[in-house]
């Protein structure tokens, strides 16, 4: 009893310390989800780059929509403002890292606290803040979900927008910025990933492999796949040649950033491969990982951006992995570490290769 009187002592007062600290810099950021680089969209002769194109435009977030959010979430940020004076609400995931969708979701995450909380203490926060929204007039379907971490979902009845609430997550945070940067570092990125991202989706590839292997696993292999695999320079640079500004160093409290330069620092990425159209990059892809890369033997990492041995790897489940191992670039962790039995691996392997063989010889979206 005493133990968890103690236990709850030092979390109100970690929590107190950080809420008596304002955050200058205003957390959720003004700038469109749409990547801001001069995206060239021109008639090509190539009939599936001109369709990848028209995807895109298709898939791109209504100014409308991303008013919407944000109005969402400046109601929010002033009712926790009631409850933490100093709360910090960043708006996280593909809202705003340049990735986005007409059909995504709006992710925050509130910071309370520079310490990492436990289970038991995110749980009994969440559960308290959904108690609270449950009996609101304009929330519904409030619910609490256990997966990597707590999360609360709830529907907002005056936007009609699903809302994940994350609390004290700064390395989503950190990751919404990094992805941000490389959305912003080349057009015809976001573009890519919306591709993979809808052939994805046709496929239910995240259903045949595992719920785990998701979009972010798919933009990292994309991002890994133009470091290393494109001719005759990278198109976007390694994680690790960022480290030196520590925008993104995990040790740094997150109020003490400046995230909102992240657009200005792409802009200093400047590609000598531009002509490589998104049509060839996609095929590129495809192959890359249908023949090319060594699942059993190598790392996809775009911390270090080049070919990467399991050998080298701290964590020994990893080094000893047969299957797949897709590096987290701020916490080191393996994202498909579910990939676990040949089966699954092997079926990955098909799926990438009968998409490749079906894209390469026809040349046609409609061919997924």
């Amino acid at each position: 009893m005493i133990r968890s009187q103690n236990r709850r002592l030092h979390f109100q007062n970690s929590i107190n310390s950080y809420t008596n600290v304002k955050n200058e810099n205003n957390p959720i950021p003004s700038f469109n989800n749409n990547s801001n680089r001069e995206v060239k969209f021109y008639q090509s002769r190539s009939t599936l780059n001109n369709e990848l194109y028209e995807l895109w435009q298709c898939n791109q977030t209504s100014e409308f929509i991303q008013k919407t959010k944000y109005k969402l979430v400046n109601n929010l940020q002033e009712l926790f403002r009631d409850i933490f004076p100093y709360i910090g609400l960043y708006i996280i995931g593909s809202t705003v890292n340049g990735f986005g969708q007409c059909n995504s979701e709006l992710d925050i995450c509130l910071m309370i606290s520079h310490d990492k909380l436990s289970e038991y203490e995110s749980s009994y926060i969440l559960q308290k803040i959904r108690d609270i929204f449950q009996h609101g007039e304009y929330f519904r379907h409030v619910k609490l979900v256990k997966r990597t971490f707590s999360i609360l979902i709830l529907f907002d009845l005056l936007t009609s927008i699903t809302c994940n609430i994350y609390l004290n997550e700064a390395v989503t945070i950190r990751n919404t910025f990094l992805m941000r940067f490389y959305s912003e570092c080349d057009h015809r990125l976001p573009i890519l990933i919306n591709t993979i991202k809808y052939w994805a989706s046709k496929i239910n590839l995240k259903q045949r492999i595992h719920n785990s292997f998701n979009g972010y696993c798919l933009t990292l292999m994309c991002i890994y796949y133009l470091q290393i695999a494109v001719s005759p320079s990278p198109i976007v640079p390694r994680f690790n040649e960022l480290l030196s500004i520590n925008k993104f160093d995990k040790n740094i409290d997150i109020r003490k950033l400046n995230l909102y330069n992240t657009i200005d620092l792409a802009k200093i990425w400047i590609s000598t491969n531009v002509t490589v159209e998104v049509a060839d990059l996609f095929i590129g892809f495809l192959k890359f990982y249908a023949i090319d890369f060594d699942f059993p033997n190598y790392v996809i990492s775009i911390r270090t951006g080049r070919k990467m041995n399991k050998r080298e790897l701290n964590n020994e489940i990893d080094r000893i992995n047969r299957y797949v191992v897709i590096e987290e670039p701020l916490i080191g962790t393996n994202l498909a570490s579910d990939i676990s039995t040949d089966k699954i691996y092997q079926e990955l392997i098909e799926i990438f290769r009968t998409t490749y063989n079906k894209v390469s010889s026809t040349h046609r979206l409609t061919s997924l």
